[in-house]
């Protein structure tokens, strides 16, 4: 008989075949209390406390959308008085009318250029006075017998022209327009307070 065929009626290996599933039950029922909580709670030194709870993480309340929109009134609201009041302070710091007398040009007529700097734009902070301080001032012209100088900003059209800006060159030239436009009005108001005055004399008399 073959040695290999031998092996297979040897009575030590059957009783050795006949063993094995029992050590494999043995081994597989290790392995699964292996994986009970008890056996992990106890390894070594270390040891788990089952009594220990596990807080649950405090929730975060989101606020509404009415709390979201009341937030943002408020918030605007803030702002704006907070700009407003900044505004009207520089306002009130910039509306104390100016006691100076215009500058004049060569041909003795008022420099729209220097009133405007003097008496209707303030040049130290940046920023324009208000309407009532200019139309204050502007009455200046009212009571002065001169004109403004319409030429000074033919002039300035003259240099921005040969400095190839064509836009401020015609901007200019409708200010020499306006401007003459508003001495002829200046012109009938002043005869017009005249005649008044000498209406109301004579009827005195």
């Amino acid at each position: 008989m073959p040695r290999s065929i031998a092996k297979l009626f040897d009575p030590k290996r059957r009783r050795v075949e006949e063993e094995k599933p029992e050590d494999d039950d043995r081994l597989q029922a290790q392995k699964v209390k292996l994986t009970e909580p008890e056996d992990f709670a106890h390894t070594g030194n270390l040891t788990v406390n089952q009594d220990v709870k596990l807080e649950k993480p405090e929730e975060v309340r989101r606020p509404t959308k009415a709390e979201e929109a009341s937030t943002v009134v408020l918030l605007d609201s803030s702002s704006t008085s907070s700009s407003s009041s900044s505004s009207n302070q520089n306002m009130r710091s910039t509306c104390e009318p100016t006691k100076s007398r215009p500058e004049l040009t060569r041909d003795g007529m008022w420099s729209p250029l220097g009133f405007a700097k003097t008496f209707l734009y303030d040049y130290e902070r940046g920023v324009p006075f208000d309407r009532e301080t200019c139309e204050e001032n502007i009455k200046i012209l009212q009571r002065e017998d001169r004109d403004v100088d319409y030429r000074e900003f033919l002039t300035m059209a003259e240099k921005f022209n040969e400095e190839g800006q064509s836009l401020w060159a015609r901007a200019c030239v409708n200010m020499a327009a306006s401007t003459h436009q508003m001495n002829e009005n200046l012109r009938k108001i002043r005869q017009l307070e005249r005649t008044e005055t000498d209406q109301a004399s004579s009827s005195q008399s």
